[in-house]
């Protein structure tokens, strides 16, 4: 219990393999920082082309 209060988490196990794991509660939410990840991030031009073979399957074409 002690771990747990520190901020440990704990895997329970069912013979032998992990069934749950207890976290500490959290009820405050971290504001958000915008451009935490300004320059660290590259998004290429082409991000939204899609060959023409999978454009074609998300479009359910045959």
């Amino acid at each position: 219990m002690e771990c747990a209060a520190a901020g440990e988490a704990i895997v329970i196990t069912r013979a032998g393999e992990p069934a749950a794991k207890l976290v500490p509660y959290c009820d405050e939410l971290r504001d958000r920082e915008p451009g935490y990840w300004q320059g660290q991030v590259k998004i290429r031009d082409d991000l939204n082309e899609l060959p023409d073979d999978i454009a074609a399957a998300f479009r359910g074409d045959d």
